[in-house]
């Protein structure tokens, strides 16, 4: 599930969002119709937002996922990645950024 949330709650020092979700400015976004998703590869899954999304500055786009681990994973912490593309607006600047988010698994 995608959200995107037009005013989240910053932290007033760090800047860093500390809303999520639940927050009442979040909305679910539409698969098919606002983004689309592609999972061919085991493992990957390929967000790619339609042509005429744009992201405005202090907006935030929250996702919730959920993933099977195969039979006989242990449980345990282990470490989701992430890694943006995008288009800057005014100049079309290809740009890129990257995370990781810790991920428990649980039977």
């Amino acid at each position: 599930q995608l959200y995107r949330d037009t005013a989240p709650v910053q932290n007033t020092v760090t800047g860093l969002i500390v809303s999520d979700s639940s927050n009442a400015s979040a909305a679910l976004l539409t698969e098919g119709v606002d983004y689309t998703l592609t999972t061919d590869t085991q493992g990957l899954q390929v967000i790619t937002f339609n042509s005429s999304f744009t992201l405005a500055p202090n907006e935030a786009i929250y996702m919730l996922h959920e993933s099977a681990a195969s039979e006989g994973t242990p449980d345990g912490n282990y470490t989701t990645g992430y890694i943006w593309n995008s288009n800057d607006v005014t100049d079309d600047t290809a740009l890129q950024a990257s995370s990781s988010e810790p991920t428990t698994v649980l039977e």
